[in-house]
């Protein structure tokens, strides 16, 4: 499923934050509320990937780091953006 496989690759490690992952990061949590605080299916994915421009690496890097840090938490077939008008979503 694209979703999973671009923005999941939950078995991923996390990985470090570098220069610039703030504003990405917040980037990336933007493009998440757009899509309906939750990516669980290819057109969400695409919202997501769309918004951001980001590559899949990058997608990837992103959301294990907010995996590790529960700005985001794995729902099922997804993920779900759990801060800002999300928190409650």
């Amino acid at each position: 499923m694209r979703a999973v496989a671009a923005l999941g690759a939950l078995s991923l490690g996390a990985c470090a934050a570098e220069g610039g992952m703030a504003g990405d990061a917040a980037r990336f949590a933007e493009a998440m509320t757009r899509a309906g605080c939750v990516v669980a299916s290819d057109a969400q994915a695409a919202i997501v990937e769309d918004h951001t421009g980001f590559d899949k690496d990058k997608l990837r890097a992103i959301s294990n780091d907010m995996l590790e840090s529960g700005a985001l938490v794995e729902v099922p077939g997804g993920i779900r953006l759990t801060t800002g008008t999300c928190a409650n979503a």
